[in-house]
């Protein structure tokens, strides 16, 4: 059975409340059909209008000849690497003209107006073994001073077995 003064009291409960006390009508869930459903045929209208006037525009005139290919005479692009033929004869002929560079007399230059001479590598080396020719050194460890310690503590080792 139903009790009619049990939904007045609940209306009005729900009501000071802030909820809805009724169902929805049909009719408005289908004028929001019928909306969504014009929307979609005049957005369908507009693309295809819209895609006619394109290919009015891009059509290409019936006179048109296609762009012809001109293919130079000599190829534009980088030859392809050489590869070693023979690396055994290859890697002797490096290391022959690495040892006639060493083996003679000559200038070199490495910086703009700068010249540096350079002797064959067995005399460089007799000359810097007999001190008659500068050479580099070592730099010179610079003095201790009283709070550095000279000798260094080894880590302890344990010898237990």
């Amino acid at each position: 059975m139903h009790n009619a003064h049990h939904d007045d009291t609940l209306d009005a409960e729900s009501k000071s409340i802030g909820y809805e006390v009724r169902d929805l009508r049909p009719t408005l869930i289908y004028a929001f059909g019928a909306v969504i459903a014009l929307l979609m045929f005049f957005s369908i209208i507009i693309v295809i209008l819209f895609q006619r006037s394109l290919e009015r525009k891009v059509t290409p005139p019936a006179t048109a000849t296609a762009p012809t290919l001109v293919v130079p005479k000599t190829p534009r692009f980088a030859q392809a690497p050489q590869l070693q033929q023979n690396p055994v004869q290859d890697k002797k002929k490096i290391i022959d003209a690495a040892r006639k560079h060493l083996e003679r007399y000559g200038l070199s230059s490495t910086e703009a107006g700068v010249e540096r001479a350079h002797i064959p590598i067995h005399k460089a080396i007799k000359a810097i073994a007999d001190k008659k020719a500068p050479y580099r050194q070592a730099p010179k460890p610079a003095a201790l001073s009283a709070n550095t310690p000279t000798t260094v503590a080894a880590p302890a080792q344990n010898t237990a077995p």
